[in-house]
């Protein structure tokens, strides 16, 4: 999912039907990325001709949908510079300390990339070479 289809579904379902518009896409989201797969490996299973059939009937039917969206998806343009805007939302996250937390914690995590970096790491410093824990990390996923 990317940023646009994110964008568009508050323009798309009115204020009050919006956390339930939110919930049944996630749900949406989460159930394809779960059976998609199983579904996709047993079509191949049956024929590849076939899993290729159903995935450009797919997305044939989801290029006709996005078609027949008649709302207008345009975003609202806000008063004001561009740079208020970005301060009003800096301000925001930085006095709403649950927002500011769930950032730093994403920012983290994205910057420190899981364990794998760390793994490699770890035994460069610490460990010297031919150590179990250097053997065992240096067959981390890259």
């Amino acid at each position: 999912m990317g940023p646009a289809s994110t964008a568009m579904g508050p323009m798309l379902v009115s204020k009050g039907l919006l956390p339930r518009a939110i919930a049944w896409n996630s749900l949406a989201w989460q159930g394809g990325s779960i059976v998609g797969p199983a579904l996709g490996g047993i079509l191949v299973g049956i024929s590849a001709g076939l899993s290729y059939s159903v995935t450009t009937i797919l997305y044939l039917t989801a290029t006709l949908c996005i078609f027949l969206v008649r709302s207008n998806t345009q975003p609202v343009v806000n008063p004001g510079s561009r740079w208020a805007l970005m301060r009003e939302g800096l301000s925001y996250v930085w006095t709403n300390k649950i927002v500011f937390g769930a950032i730093s914690l994403d920012l983290f995590a994205v910057l420190l990339g899981g364990p794998q970096p760390c793994c490699r790491c770890f035994p460069a410093i610490f460990c010297t070479p031919g150590h179990r824990v250097s053997a065992f990390c240096e067959q981390a996923p890259r």
